[in-house]
């Protein structure tokens, strides 16, 4: 299913792209995951994709939305991978996902920036998440979000 978008956005592209993503929908619920959500919260990476999580009748709605496949990943949730203004937006369901917590809205926190509003994965909801995952390349964000959570 990946689409293999392997452009690294900066930030003020990530947010470009973002900001136009949620302001076309701006009627589903949105929590931002993955990189671009550490490094809205201050950890420096630079992502690659825009990740998203909703219900798995949101996901449903997009993907009918733009035309894309709708798919049940290996783990047992729904996805969709959206091409989107030069780059991807990854859309994931909390149902069904042992990944993620299943109260979005209690594992989240308000991002503010660029004029932007956002809620986020909270920083331990994604360590724990890229700790389940248990892949090598994301050792490094694990490392990264101790260091961070230490000092705040």
């Amino acid at each position: 299913m990946p689409l293999c978008y392997d452009k690294i956005m900066n930030k003020d592209t990530y947010i470009s792209i973002l900001t136009k993503f949620l302001e076309e929908n701006d009627d589903v619920k949105l929590y931002l995951l993955g990189s671009g959500n550490l490094l809205l919260q201050g950890i420096n990476v630079l992502p690659n994709d825009i990740d998203l999580i909703t219900d798995k009748y949101s996901v449903k709605k997009l993907s009918e939305k733009y035309k894309t496949n709708l798919a049940v990943n290996e783990v047992g949730y729904v996805e969709t991978e959206i091409p989107y203004d030069g780059s991807e937006v990854h859309i994931v369901s909390n149902d069904n996902n042992p990944l993620r917590p299943s109260g979005l809205k209690a594992n989240s926190t308000s991002i503010n920036t660029n004029d932007l509003l956002i809620y986020g994965l909270t920083l331990e909801s994604e360590r724990l998440a890229y700790q389940k995952m248990g892949r090598p390349k994301d050792n490094n964000k694990v490392e990264l979000i101790n260091n961070l959570l230490k000092n705040k």
